[in-house]
């Protein structure tokens, strides 16, 4: 895991301990200053495959974080 996806796992976590609900590409990308969703896309894929988070394909925003974090394994979706 690069620091970069350890800087957008922090601002998720933020973001769904701010608002409960998990947040959008573009949020995420102007939230830790990616300038592509590509960036993006690659992190997320990090962090799942780190297991720190759980995507459900087909739903926009729904996000699970996993591991030994405050939001640890409730998931979040709208």
């Amino acid at each position: 895991m690069f620091k970069k996806d350890q800087i957008l796992l922090e601002f998720i976590i933020d973001f769904l301990e701010a608002n409960r609900y998990a947040p959008t590409y573009t949020e995420m990308m102007e939230g830790v200053g990616e300038k592509s969703k590509r960036g993006i896309f690659k992190s997320l894929a990090r962090l799942e495959e780190a297991n720190r988070i759980a995507r459900v394909p087909g739903k926009s925003r729904a996000l699970r974080i996993l591991g030994n974090t405050p939001m640890q394994d409730r998931p979040v979706s709208t």
